[in-house]
């Protein structure tokens, strides 16, 4: 199939070569415009071999604690007996009445989140979504040298029995939008595990931002496979409103560079596939889901403990993150207050100042 062309230089940025404003300006145009933008230089390049074996002890800790909840599941433990087990690590969210979940994978990844706080990076997701921020979702992300099948496609079933892509050609997809905007919504028909999604057609808001961090990649072209424009579309490809093959090639796709070091945003609407590695190493990459204060992000799947929703945090495990990511994760953590942000409140003081002097003004005069 021919390949659309977009020229790599409309949708890219390097951090270091522009101020903050026209930085700013650059990613708001093109994540407006296509959905999309990719921003170079994050993460430096004498830090990626650091960063990314982090990120490998990381998610061996992780998927390890993952396997043993999951064997006292299927030994039907209850979940008292699950949370009381020395065995796994499990942290109470902030509201009581849902299940323990495993901690939030941020925990293990210390180095990693100073460059997750990076000022150019908070301020582009305020920027695109509100003032006041949460990133309610954050796991490390491989994708396997045995994706690749020459013949053609496997696919089986996860943990919620939701139909995924294993293996494949170069040829194969798995189109699907980000949270909110995704028709599964992780859980499908399970309505323990569902956590929701936007009546269709979506309005043409930005709700949420997903960022991919490039850690490693053996060819750095080789990154997601987007849809330019598809934002716009006012449904996701896993949707029954138009009917989409998911599993193949679509006119107009292009490929996303996945440079280490480099950061891939994404408007949550944006209709993206992961691809098939045809290399001979692992790929790496942490995904962040933002969002605004405003958005619901931890109100269904009130029974899910393994879904990656809403990991919660220790408060002495939060207090341990850097300073300008506290606010965003406060949501995930029991003991810690959510106050509206200090400009959100001078703004409503101001506002409220104003047109009391207004009043007054109107009321003499009368």
């Amino acid at each position: 199939m021919k390949k659309y062309y977009l020229n790599k230089k409309k949708y890219t940025i390097n951090i270091n070569s522009k101020n903050k404003t026209e930085f700013l300006n650059f990613t708001r145009k093109a994540l407006d415009k296509y959905g999309f933008c990719l921003i170079e230089g994050i993460i430096p390049t004498n830090k990626i071999e650091n960063i990314s074996s982090e990120i490998i002890k990381a998610k061996k800790k992780i998927d390890n604690n993952i396997q043993k909840i999951i064997n006292l599941i299927k030994d039907k433990k209850s979940e008292n007996e699950i949370n009381l087990n020395k065995n796994v690590m499990l942290r109470p969210q902030k509201d009581p009445l849902k299940p323990y979940k495993p901690p939030n994978d941020l925990i293990f990844m210390p180095n990693f989140s100073k460059y997750l706080a990076s000022e150019y990076i908070i301020s582009l997701a305020k920027d695109n979504l509100d003032t006041y921020l949460k990133i309610p979702q954050l796991h490390a992300k491989f994708i396997d040298t045995n994706t690749f099948n020459a013949t053609g496609i496997k696919f089986n079933k996860d943990m919620f029995g939701l139909p995924r892509v294993r293996s494949g050609n170069k040829s194969i997809r798995d189109w699907h939008s980000d949270w909110p905007h995704d028709t599964w919504a992780y859980g499908g028909g399970n309505k323990k595990e569902n956590i929701g999604f936007i009546k269709q057609p979506f309005p043409d808001v930005k709700m949420c931002l997903t960022m991919i961090w490039y850690i490693s990649s053996e060819n750095e072209n080789i990154g997601t496979i987007v849809l330019p424009g598809s934002h716009k579309f006012g449904y996701d490809p896993r949707s029954l409103y138009k009917k989409t093959y998911l599993y193949g090639e679509i006119k107009g796709e292009i490929q996303i560079p996945s440079k280490p070091g480099s950061v891939f945003i994404q408007d949550s609407r944006l209709w993206h596939s992961s691809p098939i590695n045809t290399g001979k190493k692992t790929r790496i990459s942490v995904v962040t889901r933002w969002a605004p204060w405003w958005l619901s992000t931890n109100e269904f799947g009130s029974k899910s403990i393994l879904n990656v929703v809403g990991r919660p945090f220790r408060k002495k495990e939060f207090n341990k993150l850097p300073k300008k990511l506290r606010p965003i994760f406060s949501s995930l953590c029991p003991g810690i207050d959510d106050y509206i942000s200090e400009d959100k409140l001078s703004v409503s003081k101001l506002s409220s100042k104003f047109h009391m002097n207004v009043l007054r003004k109107k009321i003499k005069k009368s």
